[in-house]
């Protein structure tokens, strides 16, 4: 748990999205704060890059800043209210590209056409399975000598999730799209992933993983 099925759940209709999805920054001050301070720095060695590809972009909380280091764009999210908000909000740059998928593959993204892959506070609600599907789409679409930086759930390493701190902003935002405090305790993380599964999948694949980050929160 999540599903794909309570992520579409969630994210097409229940969520809010109180300030565009933004308001996930809200212990760093702001999107742009977290961006600068926490993202940018360790994924400046890729930018720019001819095409990005971002998965589950939401409302555009990291398009807005991706979008200005890249010839072209896409955005590939399971929501198609998503993409209509990322459409509306970037209806002025003309170099993005839309797409909905089904929540595990990158339909319409062609095969050695992307140069760098981003994901962030999204895939943390995908479970292995999707973790895995992805990363076997992201092996088809990336060109000889690109890159991909996703963010995923850690979860099944962590023992006593019912013990790790919960800011309470979070667990108001999880309850008002339905989701119990038990879930809230786990941020609704995939309870299946975590980083040692994810390098064994990327090995597999025959993937160079250059580095992996265990952040301190879930």
């Amino acid at each position: 748990m999540p599903t794909i099925e309570q992520n579409y759940s969630a994210w097409n209709s229940s969520y809010l999205w109180t300030k565009a999805g933004d308001e996930w920054s809200d212990p760093w001050g702001s999107a742009r704060n977290q961006w600068y301070t926490l993202l940018l720095p360790r994924i400046h060695h890729y930018l720019p890059a001819r095409h990005i590809l971002e998965i589950a972009p939401g409302h555009g909380r990291w398009t807005q800043f991706l979008l200005q280091h890249t010839e072209s764009l896409s955005v590939i999210d399971l929501s198609e209210n998503c993409i209509a908000k990322c459409k509306e909000r970037f209806a002025d740059h003309k170099h993005i590209k839309y797409y909905v998928n089904n929540g595990k593959t990158l339909q319409g993204i062609e095969d050695n056409s992307v140069d760098f892959v981003f994901s962030f506070d999204s895939l943390v609600h995908a479970e292995y399975d999707v973790i895995c599907k992805y990363l076997q789409e992201i092996q088809r679409v990336l060109c000889p000598g690109g890159s991909a930086v996703i963010h995923h759930s850690n979860l099944a390493a962590v023992k006593k999730r019912a013990q790790a701190p919960v800011r309470r902003r979070i667990v108001k935002y999880l309850k008002m799209i339905g989701i119990t405090k038990k879930r809230a305790l786990s941020h609704w993380r995939a309870s299946s992933v975590s980083a040692e599964l994810v390098l064994a999948a990327s090995n597999k694949l025959r993937f160079q993983c250059t580095g992996q980050e265990v952040f301190k929160w879930v």
